[in-house]
């Protein structure tokens, strides 16, 4: 999948950082390209697309930070769904499930009651070196010695549209329609936030 964490990255890579500009935090907003989608019931439709857009998080950090870093953006993540008024759960993932970057790795799952799933909506990975050492990107410590060692990377989403999209329709949807959040109206034109946006059955 492409993912703005790759063009992050990218723009990081044979660079070496001073250990005191540590760590350093980015966003971006790219949009997302997979080849699969699923055919079951539970992921069909917006729940697993070819593409979608994306709000990535994305650090590079020295060993000692990366913890506090994946801390920080889990909190974040946390934050979001909670204040979007939706049931969630974190989950702090198995290393039988963990990719091959990630030292460890969060998934937070809302729940969908027109699937009647609990469906991730963002992860977040602490990537140690690895991501680093392909890439060759370094900080120098501070101090007389001057030594390069490789930096930390860590990732997240902050929020991926059509599961958000699904995740928010389906819980507000009630017998007059669709009611926005409180959190989302200030963003809607000035009066929609009254209207009931009525859904059609799936």
């Amino acid at each position: 999948m492409l993912v703005s964490e790759m063009g992050i990255a990218d723009k990081l890579a044979n660079r070496t950082f001073k250990e005191s500009e540590l760590p350093k935090l980015f966003f971006a907003e790219s949009r997302c390209f997979r080849p699969e989608i699923s055919k079951s019931a539970s992921e069909a439709k917006l729940y697993r697309v070819h593409e979608f857009n994306k709000l990535e998080m994305f650090a590079i950090c020295t060993p000692t930070q990366s913890s506090k870093v994946l801390q920080m953006f889990l909190e974040m993540q946390i934050e979001i769904w909670s204040k979007l008024g939706v049931k969630y759960r974190v989950l702090d993932m198995p290393s039988e499930e963990l990719g091959a970057a990630a030292s460890r790795k969060y998934d937070i799952e809302a729940w969908m009651p027109g699937r009647g799933i609990y469906g991730e909506v963002s992860s977040t990975s602490n990537c140690t070196d690895y991501q680093a050492r392909r890439l060759g990107i370094k900080y120098q410590k501070d101090g007389n010695s001057g030594e390069e060692c490789f930096v930390h990377t860590c990732n997240g989403t902050a929020m991926a549209s059509t599961r958000a999209l699904i995740t928010v329709l389906e819980t507000f949807q009630t017998s007059r329609g669709f009611v926005p959040p409180e959190i989302l109206k200030q963003f809607l034109p000035k009066g929609r936030h009254r209207d009931k946006l009525k859904m059609a059955p799936a």
